[in-house]
């Protein structure tokens, strides 16, 4: 990867409802994009033990994010997804954790959202751009 800085954030829609960060970070690894993302974010419903069924991923260049969504594009995502297929796009706003940390505390009255940060070395034998 070279100095690509666009569509560095995709959202990742359909995913199972049960899946925490670490789970989505788990299934992206499992597929071969281990060391490609710099972050997850799972919006979650704080009440509730699910998610929203969305989530966002950040990667460190634009080739890896082309790679995540050709495998993971129309493919169920997470155990009890079988009814629901991923769609992967590119995020409406290509923020950072700055932005999504900005963005959450206001939705949920200063909370602190949660974002797994990953700095997993990149399997160089799974990842092709």
């Amino acid at each position: 990867c070279g100095g690509d800085v666009g569509k560095l954030t995709l959202m990742l829609r359909g995913i199972a409802c049960r899946l925490t960060q670490e789970g989505v970070k788990q299934i992206l690894d499992e597929v071969g994009l281990r060391g490609t993302f710099s972050f997850v974010y799972v919006p979650r419903v704080i009440t509730r033990k699910s998610n929203l069924g969305y989530a966002f991923v950040r990667f460190r260049c634009e080739d890896y994010a082309r790679v995540c969504e050709r495998i993971c594009h129309g493919q169920p995502f997470g155990p009890a997804a079988e009814g629901k297929l991923c769609e992967v796009v590119p995020a409406n706003s290509q923020f950072d954790e700055q932005a999504i940390m900005r963005k959450r505390r206001r939705k949920q009255h200063g909370q602190e959202p949660e974002i797994l940060f990953c700095d997993d070395p990149i399997d160089i034998d799974n990842v092709s751009p």
